[in-house]
């Protein structure tokens, strides 16, 4: 039975932007293919349930949208402090994540694997092809999503960005879509279903605005909060941004032991723990006399990122993946 011409006609063009975006990758280091993947993630995030009637949420859809959320956090978290107690964290949450075939939700899951190769390591060594194929399997899956049309045009857009001499850890804090109005400026469908969203959840319970504004802010390319928050807010550990970076034997088991603890609450309502994040908040607010309205801690100045992966020279790792997967070399 032959193939419709014009599926094939559209396949065939996808095999094109895959491979042209593969070739991109390797001419950057591996982080930059991260941080495109998590956007494409963001993009697609208001996708991952149908739009609610009535704003009435169901305890499945409320599972699904903050375990999408914690995903795209977690990711974020990833690029800018990687450790290996992230990776605990992980497992934590894939073992709650739930599995219904939605399509955004898929895409999310795989938009944050290649953060993950940075912080699902205790020696340093990241596997550099299996990041590029990641990324680029995160943007072929952002197609097919109903109403969500193609990625490519934005991502063609963070290539220009990092193309200009921009580095991966800027791209993080730009907005998500072209233009200059990062809050509002999403195309459709995408803008009519964030807000349809965001109406179900700011109906459902006011605590998910611990969420909804985190996400306007990654719309509108606002920097991160401080790693005191971030932490807290993914993992509800009281000091985890301390506690993850402790990399003795000690340290890293009294994580994994603290990080397991939270499962039941992590599986259950996500209100509840959406409750604790703005206890937190009101916390850190009531110590900070200048942040009376808006708990907003400036994160710290970021280091320069590293040009290429720590123990392996960009040459090197292109010629790695061209060798595996293209059997040529880079030259």
């Amino acid at each position: 039975m032959a193939l419709d011409p014009e599926i094939k006609a559209k396949a065939e063009r996808l095999a094109v932007k895959k491979n042209e975006l593969s070739a991109w990758f390797l001419k950057h280091p591996p982080q930059v293919a991260a941080v495109i993947a998590m956007r494409v993630g963001l993009r697609v995030l208001p996708f991952v349930v149908p739009e609610t009637v009535g704003g009435a949420l169901t305890m499945k859809e409320r599972h699904r949208i903050v375990t999408a959320f914690r995903y795209l956090a977690l990711t974020r978290l990833s690029l800018t402090s990687p450790d290996y107690a992230l990776y605990e964290t992980c497992t934590v949450i894939n073992t709650v994540a739930p599995r219904t075939g939605n399509a955004a939700e898929a895409v999310i899951h795989e938009a944050s694997a290649p953060a993950m190769a940075f912080v699902n390591t205790r020696h340093g060594d990241v596997r550099v092809d299996i990041v590029f194929l990641d990324a680029i399997n995160a943007a072929s899956s952002a197609t097919v999503i109903d109403g969500a049309g193609l990625p490519w045009d934005e991502i063609a857009r963070d290539r220009d960005y990092i193309d200009a001499g921009n580095n991966w850890f800027t791209l993080l804090n730009q907005n998500l879509w072209s233009g200059t109005d990062g809050v509002d400026n999403a195309p459709e469908p995408h803008r009519a279903c964030w807000h349809s969203m965001r109406s179900a959840l700011d109906s459902d319970d006011p605590s998910w605005k611990i969420w909804t504004d985190w996400y306007q802010d990654r719309l509108a390319g606002v920097p991160p909060q401080s790693d005191k928050i971030e932490y807290f807010r993914l993992t509800l550990i009281p000091n985890g941004h301390v506690k993850a970076r402790d990399t003795s034997k000690e340290g890293r088991l009294l994580w994994k032991k603290e990080i397991e603890e939270k499962l039941k609450l992590f599986r259950n309502d996500a209100r509840k723990a959406n409750r604790l994040m703005q206890t937190f908040l009101r916390e850190i607010a009531s110590d900070q006399n200048s942040f009376d309205t808006d708990p907003r801690i400036p994160a710290p100045s970021a280091p320069e990122p590293p040009s290429h992966t720590p123990g392996e020279t960009r040459a090197g790792w292109a010629g790695g993946f061209l060798r595996k997967y293209f059997g040529k070399d880079d030259h």
